[in-house]
């Protein structure tokens, strides 16, 4: 509930603080007194932006604040998710324009965003009036009248609805995710299919290219070594070779030895240790070349085979076997992709059949709680002298690409105005008049809620009669609900719990709106004034007090005041 507003330099207001008590409250003053303001003042709240024109003085900062009962469950679970702890009994909305104009919104003590403050002002009130009836023109709220009745009973059937809704969309969304895929996936696979190919005919060792070109470094080094090996292998041992000579040498020796033997044997000796030398010479020279030509052939032809495939694919020839292991892994994953699609093609269809079950169990609901709403609207249609009005909730089959959390079906308010009319949206056919008296009808048979909900003139334009009835649905309506309404209806006036009156005062260089709680007496006087105008008469302060004795009673179709009106015109 509205405990109170205070609002401090706003437009022609220099302060006014007003006390807000349960049941209905009514709002009257002149035409042009500044009834409206209030109302400006508590949608500012709900604004982002601000204007320099909404401040009476420039220099001095607006105040608009709202205290409301803390008592509503929803509004504790938003503020433990911005870590804010009330603990008061009441909750302070606030929201300040600085005199450099910097907006400032608060909730009691704790500085929050516009869009917090917006928030929780939502939750607590409902602002409605001729023109602004936003959840009947919109279809898409429809559906949302429906479910807040059935809420209390089927909750849980709702929000199984809710999460099948969001299993099928997260499943959808991955199936068509993995669908946009399939192609690439295909196309990716013959890619991998060609490099895992090749490099398996290759079958490359981790460290081998680095071991066979340590190697070819190496005989390539060794080819100059064979090089002098042949060549002195051959000086050593051709028919006129090193050694053949020395061996002809020994040989003459050997057949002188008898002339000098001590001498020549000597010289045998040396003759023995040079053979062994050269012998010696080129087993060096020969020992590294155990590669033949052929191998060095096959090394650089390996070499090879490694490189055109590093090229091929681009990849550094060091990283071919790696390259080879992530290719299989990613084969591997995209197989396990595509045997996934399969899997959520299956869980797609099943999600969709439990989202169309729930949906056809929840429609039956809303479809059977259409026919009694349906009803009570008429009833209170009928009250309200609306009953050549007929009024229909249609049902329509949702395309599957409009599915939503509420199901498969669109619900449409619509209404035929007069006989043999055909059925029309609710907000293309209603007359803003009819539309006030249709939002009237719905609040009635809706609301169960503890909202306070605030109505701007929306008996304007309608006949005495029908505005009794709107009184009488009103106050009806204030049962359950805390109601505020502008009104400059005398018929509505006299149903209220609480009257208050704004008027303007001047003195030489501005102007002032004030507003007064009313006393019954004071309250009298009002309502002979709405009906009399300006100058009150006697019959109009009887017809006031008559009203005001049967306030709480309900009023055939026509009171003394409705005479009373219909006798002045």
């Amino acid at each position: 509930m509205l405990r109170k507003l205070l609002v401090r330099n706003f437009i022609l207001i220099d302060e006014i603080t007003i006390n807000f008590n349960p049941g209905l409250t009514v709002i009257s003053g002149e035409t042009g007194a500044g009834k409206s303001i209030l109302l400006d003042a508590v949608k500012l709240l709900l604004q982002k932006k601000t204007t320099q024109k909404i401040k009476k003085h420039q220099d001095q900062t607006t105040i608009i604040e709202l205290t409301f009962d803390n008592n509503i469950k929803e509004i504790k679970e938003i503020l433990t998710t911005q870590s804010i702890e009330i603990e008061d009994d009441v909750i302070i909305l606030k929201k300040s324009i600085t005199k450099d104009n910097r907006v400032l919104s608060y909730i009691n003590e704790y500085n929050i965003s516009v869009k917090l403050l917006s928030l929780i002002i939502n939750i607590y009130i409902e602002i409605h009036g001729q023109h602004n009836n936003n959840d009947l023109f919109n279809n898409a709220h429809h559906i949302s009248y429906l479910d807040h009745k059935i809420q209390k009973h089927h909750h849980n059937l709702l929000d199984r609805l809710k999460q099948s809704y969001i299993k099928y969309k997260n499943t959808l969304q991955n199936y068509k995710t993995l669908k946009l895929k399939v192609s690439e996936y295909h196309q990716e696979l013959n890619h991998l299919d060609d490099i895992i190919k090749h490099i398996e005919i290759l079958k490359p060792v981790n460290n081998e290219y680095q071991n066979l070109v340590d190697t070819q470094i190496n005989l390539k080094k060794n080819q100059n070594v064979q090089q002098l090996y042949t060549k002195y292998k051959q000086d050593f041992s051709a028919s006129q070779g090193i050694q053949k000579q020395i061996l002809n040498i020994q040989k003459d020796i050997i057949n002188n030895l008898s002339h000098d033997e001590q001498k020549f044997s000597q010289i045998l000796n040396e003759i023995e240790q040079i053979l062994k030398s050269s012998d010696n010479i080129l087993e060096i020279l020969n020992d590294n070349n155990h590669h033949s030509e052929s191998s060095l052939e096959e090394i650089a032809e390996r070499i090879s085979s490694y490189k055109t495939v590093s090229r091929k694919y681009a990849v550094n020839v060091l990283e071919l076997q790696e390259f080879y292991e992530k290719s299989v892994s990613r084969k591997e994953e995209i197989n396990q992709n595509l045997n996934t699609l399969i899997d959520i093609d299956k869980q797609l269809e099943l999600s969709k059949k439990e989202f169309l079950l729930l949906s056809d169990q929840v429609n039956d609901i809303r479809k059977q709680v259409a026919l009694n709403l349906t009803d009570e609207i008429h009833k209170s249609l009928q009250e309200l002298y609306m009953e050549k009005t007929i009024f229909n909730i249609a049902f329509y089959p949702l395309d599957e690409i409009y599915w939503s959390e509420k199901g498969n079906n669109k619900v449409i308010f619509e209404v035929s105005t007069n006989p043999g009319q055909p059925y029309g949206e609710l907000g293309k056919i209603a007359s803003g008049g009819e539309l006030s008296r249709f939002m009237l009808a719905l609040k009635l048979a809706l609301t169960s809620d503890k909202k306070t909900l605030i109505f701007d003139e929306i008996d304007t334009g309608i006949s005495g009669r029908v505005s009794e009835s709107v009184g009488n649905k009103l106050a009806k309506l204030s049962h359950n609900n805390q109601i505020i309404i502008i009104t400059h209806q005398p018929q509505v006036a006299a149903k209220s719990n609480n009257h208050l009156r704004i008027s303007k005062s001047y003195d030489i260089n501005t102007t002032n709106v004030k507003i007064e709680s009313l006393s019954e007496n004071a309250k009298i006087e009002e309502i002979a004034r709405m009906i009399s105008g300006k100058h009150i008469t006697e019959k109009a302060r009887e017809a006031a007090k008559r009203s005001e004795e049967h306030t709480s009673e309900l009023h055939p179709p026509c009171n003394l005041v409705c005479r009373l009106l219909l006798e002045k015109k």
